[in-house]
């Protein structure tokens, strides 16, 4: 099902996640910060790592939300070349 459309900013310092933030027109059913931006801070920018750090039921967070697709779509969508980087990519997400 549409998950809805995301926007996910993401600040890396030596490939690890300093700050994200998440925007979009998903539907939230629970808290975005706590179950996801606050657990995915300090985390390396790698598959592994952000993967474990989410919890398995993203769509107790955002309705209809998946780890898998969700984790693939950060690490596939975010440019981790920089050293200190901000970067964005805005897309429809699906599962």
């Amino acid at each position: 099902e549409d998950v809805g459309q995301f926007e996910v900013r993401i600040e890396l310092k030596n490939n690890i996640i300093r700050d994200i933030n998440i925007m979009g027109d998903f539907f939230l059913v629970g808290d975005l910060d706590a179950g996801i931006t606050k657990r995915l801070k300090n985390v390396p920018f790698t598959q592994e790592a952000v993967s474990q750090a989410l919890p398995e039921h993203l769509g107790d967070i955002i309705l209809h939300l998946q780890r898998k697709p969700f984790v693939d779509f950060i690490l596939n969508n975010i440019s981790s070349s920089s050293t200190n980087h901000h970067n964005g990519k805005q897309t429809n997400l699906s599962v």
